[in-house]
Protein backbone atom coordinates (compact mmCIF):
# COMPACT_ATOMS: atom_id res chain seq x y z
CA UNK A 1 0.00 0.00 0.00
CA UNK A 2 1.87 3.33 -0.75
CA UNK A 3 1.00 6.12 1.38
CA UNK A 4 1.52 9.45 2.12
CA UNK A 5 1.20 11.13 5.78
CA UNK A 6 2.02 15.21 6.11
CA UNK A 7 2.92 17.29 9.42
CA UNK A 8 2.34 20.39 8.84
CA UNK A 9 4.77 22.34 10.67
CA UNK A 10 5.13 25.50 10.53
CA UNK A 11 8.84 26.78 11.18
CA UNK A 12 7.97 30.34 10.13
CA UNK A 13 10.35 32.83 9.14
CA UNK A 14 8.63 36.38 8.49
CA UNK A 15 9.83 39.62 7.47
CA UNK A 16 10.30 41.39 11.30
CA UNK A 17 9.82 45.07 11.46
CA UNK A 18 12.53 44.60 13.97
CA UNK A 19 15.35 42.92 11.52
CA UNK A 20 18.53 44.53 11.03
CA UNK A 21 18.34 45.17 7.40
CA UNK A 22 21.24 47.51 5.21
CA UNK A 23 19.72 48.27 2.23
CA UNK A 24 19.15 50.57 -0.14
CA UNK A 25 17.60 51.29 -3.83
CA UNK A 26 18.66 52.35 -7.39
CA UNK A 27 17.75 54.82 -10.18
CA UNK A 28 19.18 57.63 -11.03
CA UNK A 29 16.21 59.63 -9.83
CA UNK A 30 16.65 58.03 -5.81
CA UNK A 31 16.62 62.06 -5.05
CA UNK A 32 13.29 62.53 -6.34
CA UNK A 33 11.82 62.30 -2.64
CA UNK A 34 7.59 61.56 -2.60
CA UNK A 35 5.65 64.28 -1.06
CA UNK A 36 4.62 61.99 1.33
CA UNK A 37 8.01 61.39 2.76
CA UNK A 38 11.06 63.71 2.01
CA UNK A 39 14.53 62.65 3.49
CA UNK A 40 15.95 64.62 6.29
CA UNK A 41 19.12 64.58 5.08
CA UNK A 42 20.93 66.08 2.49
CA UNK A 43 21.46 64.75 -0.50
CA UNK A 44 23.20 67.36 -2.37
CA UNK A 45 26.19 67.69 -0.02
CA UNK A 46 29.57 66.69 -0.86
CA UNK A 47 30.31 64.33 2.05
CA UNK A 48 27.54 61.42 1.83
CA UNK A 49 28.10 57.99 1.41
CA UNK A 50 26.77 56.25 -1.54
CA UNK A 51 26.15 52.63 -2.05
CA UNK A 52 24.28 50.02 -4.03
CA UNK A 53 22.15 47.11 -2.65
CA UNK A 54 21.39 44.41 -5.11
CA UNK A 55 17.90 42.14 -4.18
CA UNK A 56 19.65 39.76 -2.37
CA UNK A 57 20.95 43.15 -0.11
CA UNK A 58 24.74 42.14 -1.09
CA UNK A 59 26.58 45.52 -1.59
CA UNK A 60 27.30 46.31 -5.79
CA UNK A 61 29.81 48.55 -7.67
CA UNK A 62 27.03 50.77 -9.35
CA UNK A 63 23.15 51.40 -10.26
CA UNK A 64 23.50 48.52 -12.94
CA UNK A 65 21.61 45.71 -11.13
CA UNK A 66 21.23 47.71 -7.71
CA UNK A 67 17.67 47.53 -5.81
CA UNK A 68 18.41 49.61 -3.54
CA UNK A 69 20.33 52.72 -2.95
CA UNK A 70 21.76 54.01 0.74
CA UNK A 71 22.74 57.49 1.61
CA UNK A 72 24.54 58.56 4.90
CA UNK A 73 26.25 61.27 6.37
CA UNK A 74 27.78 61.75 9.59
CA UNK A 75 26.18 64.29 11.27
CA UNK A 76 27.41 66.99 14.13
CA UNK A 77 26.63 64.47 17.08
CA UNK A 78 29.02 61.78 15.38
CA UNK A 79 26.88 59.71 14.30
CA UNK A 80 25.24 58.94 10.98
CA UNK A 81 22.26 60.25 9.25
CA UNK A 82 20.74 57.37 6.70
CA UNK A 83 17.81 57.00 3.94
CA UNK A 84 17.67 54.62 1.46
CA UNK A 85 15.34 54.85 -1.21
CA UNK A 86 13.49 53.00 -3.82
CA UNK A 87 14.14 52.65 -7.65
CA UNK A 88 11.49 54.79 -8.67
CA UNK A 89 12.80 57.48 -6.44
CA UNK A 90 10.60 56.81 -3.11
CA UNK A 91 12.02 56.90 0.31
CA UNK A 92 12.28 53.31 1.76
CA UNK A 93 13.70 54.52 4.97
CA UNK A 94 15.28 57.41 7.18
CA UNK A 95 17.19 56.97 10.34
CA UNK A 96 20.21 57.18 12.39
CA UNK A 97 22.90 55.04 13.46
CA UNK A 98 25.71 55.37 16.08
CA UNK A 99 28.59 53.92 14.10
CA UNK A 100 30.32 54.21 10.78
CA UNK A 101 28.91 50.45 9.48
CA UNK A 102 25.22 51.27 10.21
CA UNK A 103 24.84 48.47 12.31
CA UNK A 104 23.42 50.13 15.78
CA UNK A 105 20.29 52.17 15.14
CA UNK A 106 19.69 54.98 17.66
CA UNK A 107 16.57 57.21 17.79
CA UNK A 108 13.40 58.00 15.66
CA UNK A 109 13.24 55.55 12.54
CA UNK A 110 10.25 55.87 10.03
CA UNK A 111 9.99 53.07 6.74
CA UNK A 112 7.92 53.60 3.73
CA UNK A 113 6.28 51.62 1.43
CA UNK A 114 6.91 51.84 -2.48
CA UNK A 115 3.79 53.86 -2.81
CA UNK A 116 5.57 56.62 -0.26
CA UNK A 117 2.76 55.91 2.46
CA UNK A 118 4.30 55.36 5.71
CA UNK A 119 4.49 51.87 6.55
CA UNK A 120 5.71 51.80 10.26
CA UNK A 121 7.84 54.25 12.70
CA UNK A 122 8.93 54.08 16.32
CA UNK A 123 12.28 54.58 18.36
CA UNK A 124 15.32 52.49 18.86
CA UNK A 125 17.74 52.50 21.54
CA UNK A 126 20.87 50.70 20.50
CA UNK A 127 18.98 48.56 18.11
CA UNK A 128 16.14 47.77 20.92
CA UNK A 129 12.68 49.27 20.25
CA UNK A 130 11.22 51.32 22.84
CA UNK A 131 8.31 53.89 24.04
CA UNK A 132 5.49 54.16 20.81
CA UNK A 133 5.99 52.05 17.53
CA UNK A 134 2.70 53.12 14.59
CA UNK A 135 2.15 50.32 12.02
CA UNK A 136 0.00 51.68 9.27
CA UNK A 137 -2.66 50.07 6.97
CA UNK A 138 -1.82 50.53 3.08
CA UNK A 139 -4.51 53.40 2.67
CA UNK A 140 -2.50 54.97 6.12
CA UNK A 141 -4.73 54.60 8.74
CA UNK A 142 -3.29 53.56 11.79
CA UNK A 143 -3.77 49.63 12.51
CA UNK A 144 -1.37 49.36 15.32
CA UNK A 145 -0.30 51.52 18.06
CA UNK A 146 2.37 49.10 21.08
CA UNK A 147 4.52 50.76 23.63
CA UNK A 148 7.80 48.91 23.97
CA UNK A 149 10.00 48.16 26.76
CA UNK A 150 13.67 47.14 27.19
CA UNK A 151 12.64 45.89 23.65
CA UNK A 152 9.19 43.81 25.11
CA UNK A 153 5.78 44.58 23.99
CA UNK A 154 4.02 46.25 27.25
CA UNK A 155 0.36 47.63 25.30
CA UNK A 156 -1.06 47.52 22.04
CA UNK A 157 -4.04 49.06 20.45
CA UNK A 158 -5.44 47.85 17.03
CA UNK A 159 -7.59 49.27 14.45
CA UNK A 160 -9.84 48.54 11.30
CA UNK A 161 -8.94 49.76 8.02
CA UNK A 162 -11.97 52.31 8.57
CA UNK A 163 -10.64 53.49 11.69
CA UNK A 164 -12.68 52.24 13.96
CA UNK A 165 -11.19 50.58 17.29
CA UNK A 166 -10.56 46.56 16.73
CA UNK A 167 -13.21 45.39 20.09
CA UNK A 168 -11.43 41.73 20.15
CA UNK A 169 -7.44 42.36 20.50
CA UNK A 170 -6.40 38.57 20.14
CA UNK A 171 -7.74 38.97 16.74
CA UNK A 172 -4.78 41.43 15.85
CA UNK A 173 -2.24 39.40 17.45
CA UNK A 174 0.43 37.95 15.68
CA UNK A 175 -0.50 35.43 13.71
CA UNK A 176 0.72 32.06 11.53
CA UNK A 177 -0.22 31.33 8.06
CA UNK A 178 -2.99 29.21 7.60
CA UNK A 179 -4.41 26.77 4.87
CA UNK A 180 -7.99 28.19 4.32
CA UNK A 181 -10.40 25.83 6.42
CA UNK A 182 -7.09 24.84 9.18
CA UNK A 183 -5.01 21.92 9.69
CA UNK A 184 -7.79 19.04 8.96
CA UNK A 185 -8.67 20.45 5.61
CA UNK A 186 -5.18 20.55 4.75
CA UNK A 187 -4.21 17.30 5.61
CA UNK A 188 -7.16 16.15 2.96
CA UNK A 189 -6.00 18.34 0.57
CA UNK A 190 -2.85 16.65 0.45
CA UNK A 191 -3.81 13.09 0.70
CA UNK A 192 -5.59 13.81 -2.41
CA UNK A 193 -3.85 15.76 -4.43
CA UNK A 194 -0.32 14.12 -3.45
CA UNK A 195 0.19 10.04 -4.15
CA UNK A 196 2.89 7.82 -4.07
CA UNK A 197 5.14 8.11 -7.40
CA UNK A 198 3.96 5.26 -9.54
CA UNK A 199 7.39 5.24 -11.34
CA UNK A 200 8.86 4.72 -7.50
CA UNK A 201 6.83 1.58 -6.98
CA UNK A 202 9.11 -1.06 -7.58
CA UNK A 203 11.58 0.86 -5.10
CA UNK A 204 9.01 0.73 -2.29
CA UNK A 205 11.00 4.44 -0.93
CA UNK A 206 10.27 5.12 2.01
CA UNK A 207 11.18 8.45 3.41
CA UNK A 208 10.01 12.52 3.88
CA UNK A 209 10.26 15.27 1.63
CA UNK A 210 10.10 18.76 3.47
CA UNK A 211 9.45 21.99 1.75
CA UNK A 212 9.64 25.36 1.99
CA UNK A 213 7.40 28.00 0.72
CA UNK A 214 6.32 31.70 1.20
CA UNK A 215 2.76 32.84 2.20
CA UNK A 216 2.27 35.94 0.47
CA UNK A 217 0.03 38.86 2.00
CA UNK A 218 -2.68 38.06 -0.40
CA UNK A 219 -2.20 34.52 0.36
CA UNK A 220 -0.54 33.38 -2.66
CA UNK A 221 2.07 30.69 -2.43
CA UNK A 222 5.24 31.55 -3.82
CA UNK A 223 9.07 30.48 -4.59
CA UNK A 224 8.65 26.62 -3.00
CA UNK A 225 11.89 25.10 -2.61
CA UNK A 226 12.86 21.43 -1.38
CA UNK A 227 14.57 21.98 1.96
CA UNK A 228 15.28 17.98 2.47
CA UNK A 229 15.21 15.89 -0.76
CA UNK A 230 13.84 12.39 -1.41
CA UNK A 231 14.83 12.22 -4.89
CA UNK A 232 13.86 13.91 -7.94
CA UNK A 233 10.46 12.04 -8.35
CA UNK A 234 9.42 12.90 -4.94
CA UNK A 235 10.70 16.24 -4.73
CA UNK A 236 9.00 17.39 -8.29
CA UNK A 237 5.41 15.55 -6.84
CA UNK A 238 5.98 17.65 -3.33
CA UNK A 239 6.48 20.83 -5.96
CA UNK A 240 3.56 20.56 -8.14
CA UNK A 241 1.25 20.05 -5.34
CA UNK A 242 2.39 22.68 -3.78
CA UNK A 243 2.39 25.20 -6.70
CA UNK A 244 -1.22 24.56 -7.26
CA UNK A 245 -2.46 25.11 -3.87
CA UNK A 246 -5.19 27.07 -3.35
CA UNK A 247 -5.03 30.07 -1.65
CA UNK A 248 -3.89 30.15 2.44
CA UNK A 249 -4.86 32.94 5.21
CA UNK A 250 -1.57 34.97 5.36
CA UNK A 251 -0.02 35.13 8.81
CA UNK A 252 -0.73 38.75 10.20
CA UNK A 253 1.91 40.77 12.31
CA UNK A 254 1.06 44.39 13.94
CA UNK A 255 -2.78 43.45 13.31
CA UNK A 256 -1.92 43.45 9.05
CA UNK A 257 -1.27 40.94 6.57
CA UNK A 258 2.07 39.79 6.34
CA UNK A 259 4.46 37.93 4.17
CA UNK A 260 6.16 34.56 5.81
CA UNK A 261 7.33 31.35 5.66
CA UNK A 262 5.92 28.07 6.16
CA UNK A 263 7.72 24.63 6.33
CA UNK A 264 6.04 21.54 5.64
CA UNK A 265 7.57 18.19 5.86
CA UNK A 266 5.50 15.30 4.14
CA UNK A 267 6.75 11.77 4.59
CA UNK A 268 6.17 8.90 2.08
CA UNK A 269 6.05 5.15 2.73
CA UNK A 270 5.25 1.91 0.75
CA UNK A 271 3.63 -0.96 2.45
Amino acid sequence: MRKVFTSAIALSFSLSVFAQTSTSENSPVYAQASEAASPQIDLTSNDVTRKYFNVNREEVKSLDGAKFIQISKKNAKGSWDVAEFFADGFLRMEGTFLDEKLETRSGKFKFYRPSGVIDYEGVYQENIPTGEWKFYFPNGQMSSLEVYENGNRVREDYWNEDGTSLINKSSGERLLPMFNGGQLLMSEYLKKNLQYPAEAAASKIAGKVVVSFWVNEDGTIANPKIEESLGAIFDNSVLKMVNEMPKWLPARHHNRPAKQMYILPVAFSYN
